[in-house]
């Protein structure tokens, strides 16, 4: 597999130093992208999160100089994945440093970018869930930002897989929802689109930001705020991130009528999005 490390495209199979921080210490944050023939799907949006993490966390990662469209593109083609869908990563991580838990503020970060084939789920059902018993601090540093500590939605997706479920909502510290192992969660009742808000402990996630304006211009009630357990009983729900979309899920209930023609409306406008962000690119 071809990646690209440091302003260089290798193809070896060593490439982290066993002194990085991210490797150590979770010290780092990351983008998933969605890359559709070459091109990557709302790539300036996925940049400004990361950059804005960065800055928020004090990394020192100059991005500025560096065109990653073209770079993901030639991954694409080098690692035989030109056409059809793929999965590209942006890791940046706070670089080499000495034992211990300081940092200087002029380290020289890291950044990995890897690609590889994307095949999507085929199947109509919807997604299973279960709450999990592992809660999301939503004061925590690394539910506003994507981090490489995922430990916690790591261990409430096992618990979904060893459950039979597909993926875990989960919780914040007041028991109320704050989003999906990886996804963003929405819920459908009555009509009407709710999903938490970042200070309920969701990840502002680029589809999530999509589909608040996509739901907004199409007429669509959209509301952001507090979510219960109890309200997700009772409504249909549907997860959204980067590769999957928009996909429907149930917890405890199905998908009434007037919350299918919703979703299948907020899934046209998101397809519509995506041609347009795609149009924006020339990854020749």
């Amino acid at each position: 597999m071809t990646y690209w490390l440091n302003g260089d495209f290798k193809e070896d199979t060593i490439a982290v130093d066993i002194t990085d921080r991210g490797f150590l210490l979770g010290d780092g944050l990351f983008e998933t992208l969605l890359v559709i023939d070459g091109a990557s799907v709302f790539l300036s949006q996925h940049l400004q999160r990361l950059r804005d993490g960065l800055s928020a966390l004090g990394f020192h990662a100059p991005l500025g100089g560096l065109n990653v469209g073209q770079i993901i593109n030639k991954l694409a083609v080098d690692n035989n994945v030109a056409e059809g869908e793929a999965s590209a990563r942006i890791t940046v991580t706070r670089g080499a440093g000495a034992r211990g838990l300081d940092y200087r503020d002029n380290q020289v970060a890291t950044i990995l970018i890897t690609l590889g084939a994307y095949a999507p789920k085929q199947t109509e059902q919807p997604s299973r869930l279960i709450i999990a018993r592992q809660r999301r601090c939503e004061q925590s540093l690394s539910a506003r930002w994507k981090t490489l500590n995922y430990l916690d939605n790591t261990v409430a997706r096992n618990e979904a897989l060893k459950a039979g479920a597909d993926d875990a909502v989960m919780l914040n510290g007041a028991g109320r929802v704050a989003c999906a192992s990886a996804a963003n969660v929405f819920a459908i009742h009555d009509g009407a689109v709710m999903t938490p808000p970042i200070s309920e402990g969701a990840l502002p996630g680029i589809v999530r930001a999509r589909l608040l304006c996509c739901a907004r211009a199409g007429g669509v009630q959209i509301t952001v705020a507090p979510v219960t357990v109890e309200t997700l009983s009772r409504s249909a729900l549907f997860l959204t991130n980067s590769l999957i979309g928009l996909r429907a899920a149930y917890f405890r209930t199905g998908h009434d009528a007037q919350a299918q023609e919703i979703l299948q409306s907020l899934q046209s406008c998101y397809a519509e999005m995506i041609v347009e962000s795609l149009k924006k690119q020339d990854p020749s």
